[in-house]
């Protein structure tokens, strides 16, 4: 509730300032180290001069901020309706298999089935268990390592104490010595989107940097792998 009246206050001295208020926003990591940026650098270039707050974090703490009112928007993925919250999907993201470049499968010519998998130790993530597979739930059975976010991870599977599965989006901007091979089965894929909490306007500055997420979605489709919806 403080942090909600912080950021109420901050946005009424934004908006006396300038008529547009500021834009608070929580992303999950892949989407805020990718398109975010270029989302931001967009609204820059189209004369905003409101503040941007941003903040990345995992999809389940990002719900609870908008929840809970401390950001006004996320960009997340939601596992369960919540009839606090809309949902609109802005793209579908297939997750891939992360192994050390020197890996036996790190030079795969073609996407890599379960069977394939078998016997792998797997450093276990938020964004793979979320998918409820079976077939994932089998791999973490012989995981002893959990690790919270995608630094951690990446790090990790450099350090060969395992391989993962990630987001496509999490191998841009990617300095570690690690390869991304896709996965054959198409239900390893999620759909990322942005939440607001439902019945309220959102705000001028929010308004209009959601629209430049959403062209910029639009635009890197292609580049980024993914499907726009």
């Amino acid at each position: 509730m403080v942090a909600h009246y912080d950021r109420v206050c901050s946005t009424m001295t934004s908006y006396a300032a300038n008529q547009l208020g500021r834009c608070d926003v929580a992303s999950v990591p892949s989407v805020a180290a990718t398109l975010l940026p270029r989302a931001v650098a967009r609204a820059r270039s189209e004369g905003a001069r409101f503040e941007i707050h941003v903040r990345d974090s995992d999809s389940n703490a990002i719900v609870e901020t908008v929840e809970n009112g401390v950001v006004e928007i996320g960009l997340c993925v939601v596992a369960s309706r919540r009839p606090q919250l809309i949902f609109e999907p802005l793209f579908r993201e297939p997750l891939d298999f992360v192994c050390p470049s020197g890996h036996p499968l790190a030079k795969s010519k073609r996407p890599l089935s379960w069977s394939r998998l078998n016997g792998a130790s797997l450093i276990q993530n938020g964004s793979a268990a979320a998918l409820g597979l079976a077939e994932i739930d089998a791999l973490a059975g012989n995981s002893k390592l959990i690790a919270s976010n995608v630094t951690s991870n990446l790090a990790m599977v450099e350090a060969g104490l395992g391989v993962t599965i990630l987001p496509r989006l999490c191998r841009w901007k990617c300095g570690y010595a690690v390869s991304f091979v896709p996965l054959a089965d198409p239900r390893a894929s999620r759909a990322v989107g942005w939440i607001a909490r439902a019945g309220r306007a959102l705000q001028p500055a929010v308004r209009q940097v959601l629209d430049c997420i959403k062209r910029e979605t639009s635009e890197g489709a292609r580049e980024f792998g993914y499907a726009a919806l």
